[in-house]
């Protein structure tokens, strides 16, 4: 693993009803985000099968876009925007703050229908271009949100915005968890502070490798999926990747700094990072712990 347990101090398991929890719309008329237990409908909307959970990911109730209670056919509603926000969340004196919760979620693909994720009104998730988002069971999901970390008023808000045709079963959220998580102690160490910095600011960069100088190629992407190499570990950089490579000196360490890049939208960009390390023999591979940066404008 690249990092530790999720410590809560924040849960919400939606059993008691909203608890803070409130609904708005942006674009339309309606909403239809439901506390309550989920009712299993599916349904198959222009060729594209969906199905919503029959119970919550572990007892009582969840919270989504259309439940599917009594004729509800339980799929979201056309030409709408509309969202589900958290109570303020107190993260003051936090560090390595992490968003986790159990989802099922079934969205048309974003160029059209877009399921969001925002921390503070940035935006940390959307599903993604060019297929449908579609989930068949209870799925439990972990973000990194650096933005919270140390932050007295933080809000989740989680976000639907939809044309006119082909709608799915839409958002089904259990279990959220607002927590800490710490690194595990890996072979290689990957560290670029502040994890949240301005366009233009100074960023410092810092890989350590074990106890000697060792060749590294530092891996960045614009989304959290894992990238899979064959004979290679697992990655947790995905999307649009970028290359440096470089090496450690003989105490196995290497810095620098730069500037942290220009963001082209107020909403920010999430810089997703590890290292892949190695020996001369090309025998012994590390990765370090996966990281993750915030630039805004």
């Amino acid at each position: 693993p690249t990092s530790g347990p999720v410590v809560p101090f924040y849960t919400e398991t939606f059993n008691s009803g909203a608890n803070g929890w409130t609904t708005g719309i942006l674009t339309g008329f309606s909403q239809d985000w439901q506390f309550g237990a989920p009712n299993g409908k599916s349904g198959t909307s222009s060729g594209v099968a969906w199905s919503d959970p029959t119970a919550a990911s572990a007892n009582g109730a969840i919270v989504g876009t259309d439940l599917g209670a009594g004729t509800a056919n339980g799929a979201y509603l056309s030409s709408r925007s509309y969202w589900l926000r958290s109570p303020t969340i107190n993260c003051t004196g936090r560090a390595g703050c992490v968003l986790q919760f159990r989802r099922w979620l079934t969205v048309e693909d974003a160029t059209y229908d877009r399921a969001q994720i925002f921390v503070n009104g940035t935006q940390i998730w959307v599903n993604p271009t060019g297929s449908n988002f579609v989930e068949t069971a209870w799925t439990t999901v972990n973000y990194p949100i650096p933005l919270a970390d140390n932050q007295a008023a933080v809000t989740i808000e989680f976000r639907i915005t939809t044309d006119g045709s082909l709608n799915l079963g839409g958002w089904n959220i259990d279990d959220v968890v607002v927590g800490t998580q710490a690194l595990a102690q890996l072979p290689a160490e990957l560290r670029m502070l502040p994890e949240q910095a301005q366009q233009g600011a100074t960023i410092n960069l810092s890989i350590a490798t074990p106890s000697n100088a060792r060749p590294f190629v530092l891996i960045l992407g614009d989304a959290p999926n894992p990238t899979v190499v064959p004979g290679f570990p697992t990655i947790f950089a995905g999307g649009n990747l970028s290359l440096l490579s470089g090496a450690t000196d003989a105490t196995g360490n290497f810095a620098t700094s730069f500037a942290a890049p220009a963001v082209p939208s107020a909403i920010g960009v999430l810089i997703y990072s590890q290292v892949l390390t190695f020996d001369a023999a090309l025998t012994d591979w590390a990765v370090s712990n996966a990281h993750t940066n915030l630039f805004t404008q």
